[in-house]
């Protein structure tokens, strides 16, 4: 069956012992991974044994059918429930999954993990089209989910309206991401009763210079050495090559944005006010410089080129996407 996207969190909370297994899929490497935490609780417990969780990566079922077959048929020593967790599931993976499924004997619960499949993949129809499985898209959030995110962290806190809304268009990227910006206006305002609209603006430019925009900056600055050490930090403490991706498409787009408006003959500062979310004053000279050491035609083919960058790490599971993600740099730099 196919759960609509605002029904999904009701749906794990009250409905996961209706199904067998369930299909996470989406361009939101954060919220899938969140889910996949959520489902994980709800069905093995707050402190379950590891005994019971198995991870698998989809190339090597796809190499060795049985591997799945015997993990989700396999008995618990402690004659306990499993969760068997399959990620990397490219877009054709239904047949094999459906296969696997059917030959299910146990009470296992699995969980798919896939990024963005289209309407036709039949991972996709597999998951949609049986009552007894469950497709739970996870698309990136947008503003009103942000907002009821920000009301849900600060529920004591008396936030005004004009709070809100600043800092729903001013935090971006995957749920992961987001988070981590909502759980640093925690840290600053846990003992503070009022939440100000200047002491939010403040603590969010001071955010601005996080890694990611580091990492973005040091790419368009053309210093391609320094993003690949940055990235490399990235990657060691846990980020995501998507999210690493994304930040520096979503920046990149900013830049182009910038020098259509310039090349149309709009003055800098009008061009600048046009940027939404605004850029912050920090980072202005930055993207200016940015504006200024880039062709617009050289701006249009690097996003094509981050754009297949993230098509051919979700496409390719058997591709190691850090190694990638290093080479596309490592490419810049030649040229």
């Amino acid at each position: 069956m196919k759960i609509q996207a605002k029904l999904i969190d009701k749906f794990i909370a009250n409905s996961l012992n209706d199904i067998e297994s369930l299909l996470l899929y989406g361009p939101d490497a954060g919220l899938i991974s969140e889910r996949k935490i959520n489902i994980t609780k709800k069905i093995l417990g707050e402190n379950f044994d590891d005994l019971n969780y198995t991870h698998i990566e989809a190339s090597s079922v796809k190499k060795d059918p049985s591997i799945l077959d015997n993990e989700i048929n396999s008995i618990s020593l402690m004659q306990e429930r499993k969760l068997i967790i399959i990620s990397g599931c490219p877009t054709n993976f239904g047949k094999i999954a459906e296969n696997s499924l059917n030959n299910k004997k146990s009470d296992n619960f699995i969980i798919f993990l896939a990024s963005e499949l289209s309407p036709s993949s039949n991972l996709r129809k597999l998951f949609e089209n049986k009552n007894n499985l469950a497709a739970l898209p996870c698309y990136n959030d947008d503003k009103y989910t942000v907002i009821s995110l920000i009301k849900e962290a600060f529920p004591n806190k008396n936030l005004d309206h004009d709070v809100i809304e600043y800092i729903a268009n001013n935090i971006s990227g995957d749920r992961q991401l987001i988070k981590k910006e909502i759980e640093k206006l925690q840290i600053y305002f846990h003992d503070k009763k009022e939440v100000s609209f200047n002491d939010v603006v403040n603590l969010l430019v001071e955010n601005i210079e996080s890694d990611y925009q580091i990492f973005a900056n040091e790419f368009m600055n053309k210093n391609f050495s320094k993003a690949i050490i940055i990235c490399d930090d990235l990657l060691a403490s846990g980020e995501q090559e998507i999210s690493l991706i994304r930040a520096l498409n979503n920046y990149v787009n900013k830049v182009y944005l910038l020098k259509a408006e310039i090349d149309s003959g709009e003055n800098m500062l009008q061009a600048l006010k046009k940027i939404k979310p605004p850029i912050f004053f920090k980072q202005k000279d930055l993207i200016i410089s940015h504006v200024n050491s880039w062709s617009l035609n050289s701006i249009k083919a690097l996003l094509i080129k981050i754009d297949n960058l993230e098509k051919t790490i979700k496409l390719n599971s058997m591709i190691n996407a850090s190694n990638f993600l290093r080479f596309f740099i490592l490419l810049m730099t030649a040229k």
